[in-house]
């Protein structure tokens, strides 16, 4: 308690008193985003539909009491609420809808003294690409070494023809075999190197997001001999 006291020259005085609390240096905070993973990707079936997600955090004051610490988290869409730490220092927050985009959500944790600790956490809320193999057709037999030509379709809302990764796989022997681009809404390669027998090949587009869609022949194809004809 500090006291300040006048007095003037006939000896009259005057005191007023006032109460100041003195702290050591407030230690901030320490928050972290938990979940979801900074640039964690998830799916919608299309672009006018939201993801809802959870948000998991932790939020402690090292120099205070945890759960007296105020946790707030927001993305460019605006606030997603308010809670304060468990004793355990964990936060949840529930029911977070995302929009089709790229958001960037944003912990910040304030102390009783008024020490802040921000953190944050990119998410890219899109749309799967679409594909689907056109050629060759439902039930095509091959001579085993002839070139057999393979296409399929390719899109993503979000992203140009350019943007996409495409990989042409042989899923029954493991075999990589093509990543030609997707150029006007198509892939196609042309192989000579199929063994014989069933063959699964499998055509896997994956986008920016990293966000991927597959397709394969309606029926595995089938590479062999041509039957030899009895006298």
């Amino acid at each position: 308690t500090l006291t300040a006291r006048v007095v003037d020259p006939e000896g009259k005085s005057a005191s007023a008193q006032t109460t100041v609390s003195v702290w050591p240096p407030n230690i901030l905070p320490v928050c972290a985003i938990l979940s979801p993973e900074d640039d964690e990707s998830y799916a919608i079936p299309d672009e006018d539909t939201q993801v809802v997600i959870t948000v998991s955090a932790s939020a402690t004051d090292p120099d205070g009491d945890t759960t007296d610490i105020e946790v707030t988290l927001s993305s460019d869409v605006g606030s997603h609420g308010a809670a304060s730490p468990l004793s355990n220092i964990s936060v949840s927050f529930g029911n977070v809808a995302l929009p089709s985009g790229v958001h960037t959500l944003v912990l910040e944790a304030e102390d009783v003294r008024g020490g802040t600790c921000v953190a944050s956490a990119v998410v890219d809320v899109s749309t799967r690409p679409e594909t689907l193999v056109t050629v060759p057709a439902f039930g095509s037999v091959f001579t085993l070494g002839s070139p057999v030509a393979f296409s399929a379709t390719a899109s993503d809302a979000e992203d140009a023809f350019a943007d996409l990764i495409v990989s042409w796989e042989n899923m029954t022997t493991g075999q990589f075999l093509s990543n030609q681009p997707v150029v006007g809404g198509v892939t196609t390669f042309t192989t000579s190197t199929l063994p014989s027998g069933a063959n699964d090949v499998r055509v896997t587009i994956t986008d920016s997001s990293g966000l991927s869609a597959s397709s394969a022949t309606t029926k595995p194809q089938h590479s062999g001999l041509p039957p030899t004809r009895r006298a």
